[in-house]
């Protein structure tokens, strides 16, 4: 889910010709990474000002996992989630 609104709000407000989106979940820890080539994220605003960030910080909490977001270089947004993979399959 935390892909899919990654993607979602790089369509709605970056408007990008790309998104790329890789997964590693290795022995103990994962890590999702969500990057696009839209527009660059605005410098002047709080960084999980909207719903939809919030919503994906919340979820990566909820695995045990760390939420960040920046600017990607040249432009775009740059989301990643790293997280214990030895969190049971509920939880997630």
């Amino acid at each position: 889910y935390i892909a899919l609104e990654a993607a979602n709000n790089a369509i709605r407000h970056g408007r990008p010709h790309r998104i790329d989106i890789s997964f590693h979940a290795g022995r103990r820890t994962g890590r999702l990474t969500v990057s696009n080539d839209g527009e660059p994220l605005p410098a002047n605003e709080p960084r999980l000002k909207g719903m939809g960030l919030r919503i994906m910080q919340y979820r990566a909490a909820m695995c045990r996992g760390t939420f960040q977001i920046r600017s990607a270089a040249g432009g775009g947004a740059v989301i990643t989630v790293t997280f214990d993979n030895t969190v049971s399959r509920d939880m997630a």
